[in-house]
């Protein structure tokens, strides 16, 4: 299989210590931000563009300051969106989107599209309680063709055809602090990727050249390919299949969600998947793997909201979770699933950190294996673990 140009951000990062997961997201958001409103999947009742709103999570030194800069040099080197950068108010940001400029002898930038990128969130939003209000109106281009702002004594900012990417960063206590209930239930967190790290992708003293060094230049050349890129995205059947039979399965859960991160999950894999499809091929068509590895990207953050608004690394009911992962395997055929089915079919119940514990345990209890078989990790109960299970059973043929 081809390479995609994710897969070469990721491989030319290898050896940068930041998250893996941070890296990877910081490149989806620069595709997000090139692409912009040129392309969108029709929903009948809107046009979805692809912008998204993704926030990095983690304690101070982890290493949020490359993937940040990665993605603003991206964007930055295509020069087709207003990169706001640095310490703003909302105001000066709604201002920035609505002024119209000439750009070193290129044609201006005619509607309000814009890419917010910044190292600290907190600089964005610290001089006006209502900045994250703002961003949550406008993070929904498809009603915003036409978004008026008027402040007394400034006069009125008319916005056209808004279409903002954010990607911000943030330690867990600093973004607790500009958080209120009117954004946790007001619809900002819904409609923001929290990705959420504890722990260094790579371990890299940097006394010696890395064998592959990140070259912004060389790697935004498929980025100006995709900014060419307009029109509607058409998914082929097998993706549609998938995603159909994903969102069904989502809307029988009934999951409990103050922030709306789960009722709005289904855009979210929507957006990434085309950001996807366009970093395998510039292409106008999901397949199938565009909408498998957006489906596992996103359902794997579905719990990190409760995570940071709880205070992150918080206990987890573990013995709860172990039964849930039980579960899935005893059902499963041949009692075997790879982790991303596993992660798919308890999203929002349990996140990659808990899944990590749990297999860590029912692996030291002989209960369940963990074997890594073409580039997949699978999870599977162990014949003696699944004779117990079958004898528990029928002792108690009402339950499980």
């Amino acid at each position: 299989m081809t390479m995609s140009w994710l897969d070469t951000i990721m491989e030319s990062s290898a050896e940068v210590e930041s998250p893996k997961q941070w890296i990877w997201w910081s490149a989806v958001a620069a595709i997000s931000a090139v692409s912009s409103s040129n392309v969108f999947l029709d929903k009948f009742y809107y046009k979805l563009s692809p912008n998204l709103f993704v926030m990095l999570l983690g304690k101070s030194g982890l290493g949020k300051g490359w993937p940040i800069w990665l993605a603003k040099e991206l964007v930055t080197c295509v020069d087709t969106t207003r990169v706001i950068s640095g310490r703003n108010s909302i105001q000066a940001v709604v201002k920035d989107l609505g002024t119209i400029t000439t750009r070193n002898g290129r044609p201006p930038i005619p509607d309000s599209r814009g890419f917010l990128v910044s190292g600290e969130f907190v600089n964005f939003v610290i001089q006006d309680p209502h900045s994250l209000s703002v961003l949550t109106e406008l993070y929904d281009t498809h009603y915003n063709q036409s978004w008026k702002n008027t402040m007394k004594g400034a006069g009125i900012d008319t916005l056209k055809n808004v279409c903002l990417t954010m990607l911000g960063a943030s330690s867990p206590a600093h973004f607790r602090d500009v958080i209120h209930a009117k954004d946790i239930e007001g619809g900002f967190l819904g409609r923001t990727l929290m990705v959420y790290e504890e722990q260094r992708g790579h371990i890299n003293p940097l006394t010696e050249a890395p064998k592959l060094k990140f070259d912004p230049i060389v790697a935004a050349e498929h980025l100006v390919e995709i900014a060419k890129v307009k029109g509607q995205f058409q998914y082929s059947p097998r993706a549609k299949g998938t995603y159909d039979d994903w969102y069904y399965e989502l809307r029988r859960r009934d999951a409990q969600d103050r922030t709306g991160t789960v009722q709005r999950i289904h855009n979210h894999v929507e957006k990434v998947a085309m950001c996807c499809a366009l970093a395998r091929d510039a292409t106008l068509e999901l397949q199938f793997e565009d909408v498998e590895q957006s489906i596992a990207a996103c359902s794997n953050l579905i719990t990190h909201v409760d995570k940071i608004l709880q205070g992150a690394g918080g206990k987890s009911e573990i013995s709860q979770h172990q039964s849930m992962v039980i579960h899935v395997l005893f059902k499963a055929p041949d009692y075997e699933l790879t982790r991303q089915k596993v992660l798919q079919k308890l999203f929002g119940d349990v996140d990659s950190f808990v899944l990590n514990r749990v297999i860590e345990t029912l692996t030291e209890a002989k209960a369940v294996t963990a074997e890594t078989r073409g580039g997949h990790i699978f999870y599977k109960l162990t014949p003696g673990y699944v004779k117990q299970l079958e004898e528990w059973k029928r002792k108690k043929p009402n339950e499980g």
